[in-house]
């Protein structure tokens, strides 16, 4: 779904709520809405798919921190290791 985690939990706008339903029940994805602590809706499909979308998502994740610390070593090279890894990068 392309969230921000922050502190370990992810959240959107009350206003993108139908949306974001309407993705999970696309998907076949259980949830409980809760207002002040009220459920307000609730889906339970007879064969969830929350296990497999939550490992497509933690591979994005991890994937995307890789990237983001290879770009910081990259920002961080000389010029003449940046042409190194350049010049490895187009033998591949």
């Amino acid at each position: 779904m392309n969230y921000k985690i922050v502190n370990g939990k992810v959240g959107f706008p009350t206003n993108s709520l139908g949306k974001v339903t309407s993705k999970l029940d696309g998907c076949k994805v259980n949830y409980i809405v809760i207002v002040n602590d009220i459920e307000e809706d609730k889906k339970v499909f007879s064969r969830n798919n929350y296990d497999k979308y939550y490992d497509i998502g933690i591979k994005s994740f991890n994937d995307n921190k890789n990237m983001e610390g290879i770009i910081n070593k990259l920002i961080n090279l000389s010029d003449e290791d940046m042409n190194k890894v350049v010049e490895f990068i187009r033998c591949l």
